[in-house]
């Protein structure tokens, strides 16, 4: 049930710790008292607490006052009113609340139902827009463009017919990653990295990019050789480690094809696919795919690398407001793979024709 919207004109501010807190801009009410007609984030427990009934407009629209300077209180023993607090949004001065189910007195919020819309609109278990382009480089073995929400990755799959020197004299393969971020994927330039310049971050995702995708595939058919994977970020907003998973393995997809087409190799190589999502806990609500936004501001921060067998690669989760209970990772868990589903299938989508994927008729 999505109910009816609520529109509250913000100013926005900061509060120590970077905290979020919000001060109440020209609200339609029939009452205009800011002493008598207040709300109270509790920030740290991602809990409001009526400090008097809120405003009601003359159309009949509840809305919530939310002072600039008053401190927090406590939960409020009578309502219990438990709300995912507003998130601080970069680019507009609007907050949206979503009442689920309106109490039949527009001043009574005993029932808890009242929670935040998403930055940009979108239900808590679902993606943002997402496509995978591939044949974007003309030189590579192997490349896919990857666009989510308005994070962009751009990967290549490049063969080398060389082994890593713990490999040599072996028939195995192997397969490594690069990752990136151009200057100015982000909204303030950053120093590029290159040489002996990289940062722990990159070193991570690098390896977390390589051990996904050598994870389902089979080195021994793969030969003596190895595949790196560029994995580039033209744009981020959040999300930039898990869309390099599902770019590289559309590239090593399409390298691997190459490579049978050249007949380097005699069967394919790949055993299942492999994709990866974030998920993570905002204000008290498990989100699936957090923008950066979003992610700025979570309790908990997962990220989750999966096979298509439904089979754990890799868990990334880590307490970064407060830890969480057995629960809520069973719950991240659940969420992450219902998208990393979606991912799967745009994935099929993009290499139909490749290697065993049939042709978009023949499906």
């Amino acid at each position: 049930m999505r109910g009816r919207l609520v529109q509250l004109n913000a100013h926005y501010t900061r509060r120590s710790l970077g905290t979020p807190i919000a001060d109440a801009g020209s609200i339609p009410a029939a009452s205009t008292n800011s002493n008598t007609n207040t709300d109270c984030f509790d920030w740290s427990g991602s809990r409001i607490c009526p400090a008097s009934s809120p405003s009601v407009s003359a159309c009949g629209t509840t809305t919530l006052r939310i002072p600039h300077e008053s401190p927090c209180l406590p939960p409020c023993r009578d309502c219990e009113l438990g709300l995912s607090a507003c998130r601080y949004f970069a680019d507009s001065r609007i907050i949206l609340l979503q009442i689920l189910q309106t109490p039949k007195n527009p001043c009574d919020l005993t029932g808890r139902m009242l929670r935040l819309l998403r930055v940009d609109g979108r239900e808590n278990d679902q993606l943002r827009d997402c496509t995978l382009t591939r044949r974007v480089n003309r030189y590579a073995e192997g490349s896919c463009l990857v666009s989510l929400g308005h994070t962009r990755v751009y990967c290549t799959a490049s063969v080398e017919e060389r082994q890593p020197h713990f490999l040599m004299n072996t028939d195995q393969g192997w397969v490594t990653a690069e990752y990136g971020m151009l200057p100015r994927a982000t909204t303030e330039r950053s120093s590029r990295e290159g040489g002996t310049r990289i940062g722990g971050r990159t070193h991570e995702i690098q390896r977390v990019i390589g051990r996904s995708l050598r994870t389902v595939t089979d080195l021994r058919k793969l030969g003596p050789r190895t595949v790196r994977l560029d994995c580039d970020v033209l744009q981020a907003d959040g999300g930039t480690r898990t869309a390099s998973v599902v770019a590289a393995y559309v590239a090593l997809a399409e390298a691997c094809s190459w490579l049978q087409g050249k007949k380097l190799i005699k069967t394919w190589p790949l055993l299942c696919e492999a994709a990866a999502i974030s998920v993570g806990i905002v204000t008290g609500e498990v989100l699936l795919d957090l923008c950066y936004t979003e992610d700025s501001q979570a309790l908990v921060d997962m990220n989750v690398v999966m096979t298509s067998h439904q089979e754990i690669i890799e868990v990334q989760g880590t307490g970064e407001g407060r830890p969480f209970t057995r629960q809520e990772h069973d719950r991240m868990i659940d969420m992450a793979w219902r998208g990393i589903q979606t991912l799967l299938a745009k994935q099929k989508a993009a290499l139909a024709g490749v290697g065993p994927y049939p042709t978009a008729t023949s499906q």
